[in-house]
């Protein structure tokens, strides 16, 4: 694994062979993140004081790619090292308040235009988005709320970030892959609840005027759990149903959920998806990957955090 510390200038410099490299994979938020160590000599401190973003390959391929928050250069027994820790690009739009901001119809240049173009985000994937009629970013937002605001509204999309920084708004999802009893699983973890997954959102407007959103698989396993959302009357039907079906989604996420170690090094996009056949365990079937932990070092290995699709 080779580690390059780059300038605002946009200079690079590599760094002495690794002793250490823990990588966090997300696909938004909380963000991806890094902490890598290895030799300190006095020549890498003016690089070091520079460095405003890190990118770290693996075989010729970018495996991460972010910003530098902070180093710390230690002595003690077996010498002088460096420890180097940072995050995801999404980092620079979660960090960044937008200005409260009201558009009559919102495109998605608009949008990139104020929102993430002038933050230093420029490798972007996007699909065909509908422009938004009415948007509105309250005071005190992120960059990502309002990156987030126009892109639920437009196609119920939540972007995310690939580990080389593209940031990607389509919404179909990852890579496929596949984990077997021939993956190396060293443990695993298995988790299944009920509560708090909901059966029924009802979104009633100040009009009077009501939608109801029902999770059928939920109500047919014997769920019981409704709520009741109350919007002002300018939303319309669409949005009313959007807003039910999110809840419902939010309610079951990370409800059934499976967390793999694995031996070796595998660098999984957050959003990437996982078939997976073990059934020793009786567990089949694919599940998106919410978190990768990637452990370089004198054992490598890598945990991965699933949930239900």
């Amino acid at each position: 694994m080779i580690a390059r510390l780059i300038s605002a200038e946009g200079k690079e410099y590599t760094l002495p062979p690794l002793h250490s490299c823990v990588l966090k994979l997300t696909p938004n938020v909380p963000c991806s993140a890094f902490r890598l160590s290895c030799p300190y000599e006095k020549e890498l401190l003016p690089k070091l004081e520079g460095a405003a973003y890190c990118r770290i390959f693996h075989e010729g391929a970018t495996v991460f790619y972010g910003i530098v928050d902070d180093f710390e250069i230690r002595q003690g027994a077996s010498g002088r090292s460096v420890t180097i820790s940072g995050r995801g690009l999404a980092a620079l739009l979660i960090d960044n308040q937008a200005e409260a901001a009201e558009f009559v119809l919102a495109t998605l240049s608009d949008v990139l235009q104020r929102y993430v173009l002038p933050y230093g985000i420029r490798n972007i994937v996007s699909g065909q988005l509908l422009p938004v009629s009415n948007l509105v970013i309250p005071g005190g937002s992120s960059l990502w709320e309002a990156l987030c605001a126009f892109t639920q509204a437009s196609r119920g999309i939540t972007p995310r970030f690939s580990k080389d920084g593209m940031l990607i708004i389509i919404n179909d999802g990852g890579a496929l892959r596949s984990v077997s009893e021939g993956s190396g699983v060293l443990s695993l973890k298995y988790l299944k609840k009920r509560y708090g997954i909901l059966s029924e959102v009802i979104v009633k407007r100040s009009d009077g005027f009501s939608v109801s959103v029902k999770n059928e698989e939920f109500i047919l396993a014997g769920g019981r759990r409704r709520r009741i959302i109350t919007v002002p009357s300018s939303v319309n039907e669409y949005q009313m149903l959007q807003l039910g079906r999110s809840r419902i989604d939010a309610s079951k996420a990370k409800k059934c959920a499976v967390s793999l170690n694995l031996a070796g090094l595998i660098f999984a996009d957050g959003g990437d998806i996982v078939d997976l056949n073990l059934p020793k365990h009786g567990i089949t079937g694919k599940f998106l990957v919410s978190e990768t932990t990637v452990h370089y070092g004198a054992c490598p290995r890598t945990t991965l955090e699933l949930v239900k699709e």
